[in-house]
């Protein structure tokens, strides 16, 4: 199979994992700080990982220069991120951050063009504010709430959103240097050094951890952590920045359909509608993006 349809396929399992995260993460963190919360995930996900990296990816090492890199990326895309993210749950709901997220894609094109100075065409364009209209559907926010909320909440998620984008950039080289299994393992035993200190002032009570919490961090470690940082290096290097980014926009559909199978809640035919615009223009955008790298390296 062609390796950007395994590309593809890989981050549409990775998404259908990541759309139960933001549950399962607001039910921890009702007992639990966000900071504590990225310490079972990791830690969890580092035993996944490590079990991986040393048995199925043994010999691919990792060079001392690179340490670093693995570091700066780590703290954009794994703790930065994060970060953001779930401590925008404090300030707004999930629907407004997921709205501010779609916008991941258009930073990206933007960065693209300004930065690298890549071509920005029509089809690019259309593509992805298609992508953000489709996800606005599927949730169907009422928009007015949007400019009512808090600016804290704002400043946070769209942190998530430039640090996402950081992370997609600095992260495509070294995918292409090494295995998936060292990509995995390397950001997720660099994310628990990161979050450590941040743990000193507010370590987790372990007291209040109940038996059913252990099934919520099992999902984000071995699902969330260990399927998402091996496969997203593949993703990258096979796709590139901007049509990986665009496949956080699956996330409202992914997110509507574990609660319609699991919770019980309806689909509305606008929803699903919502759904098909959102997958019609990613694809534009991903399509798109393929022929015109494949132009430049023509050139």
């Amino acid at each position: 199979m062609d390796n950007k349809k395994v590309a593809v396929l890989l981050m549409c399992l990775v998404v259908c994992i990541w759309g139960g995260e933001y549950t399962v993460a607001k039910s921890l963190m009702d007992t639990y700080s966000s900071y504590n919360v990225l310490l079972f995930k990791y830690v969890a996900g580092l035993v996944g990982l490590g079990i991986a990296r040393f048995t199925l990816g043994r010999g691919h090492k990792t060079e001392k220069k690179d340490y670093i890199p693995f570091l700066v990326v780590t703290f954009f895309g794994v703790v930065m991120y994060f970060v953001c993210d779930y401590a925008a749950l404090d300030y707004l709901p999930i629907s407004t951050i997921t709205i501010v997220l779609a916008f991941v894609p258009v930073v990206s094109i933007l960065a693209e063009r300004i930065i690298f100075k890549k071509k920005m065409t029509a089809k690019i364009v259309i593509g992805v504010i298609g992508s953000v209209v489709g996800v606005a559907i599927v949730i169907g926010t009422d928009f007015r709430s949007i400019f009512h909320g808090s600016l804290i909440g704002y400043a946070l998620a769209f942190g998530a959103v430039f640090s996402w984008v950081i992370y997609n950039f600095l992260m495509e080289p070294l995918s292409k240097k090494y295995s998936h299994y060292t990509i995995g393992f390397n950001q997720v035993f660099c994310a628990l050094i990161l979050i450590l200190p941040f743990q000193i002032s507010s370590p987790p009570d372990l007291t209040l951890f109940r038996p059913e919490m252990l099934v919520g961090v099992l999902y984000l470690g071995f699902g969330s952590a260990l399927v998402g940082y091996m496969a997203m290096p593949i993703a990258l290097r096979n796709l590139g920045p901007t049509p990986f980014g665009i496949f956080s926009n699956f996330l409202p559909i992914t997110s509507a359909a574990f609660a319609w199978i699991f919770l019980g809640q309806s689909m509305t035919i606008l929803q699903m509608i919502g759904c098909a615009i959102v997958i019609f223009f990613s694809c534009l955008v991903i399509v798109e993006v393929g022929k015109r790298d494949a132009a430049a390296a023509a050139e």
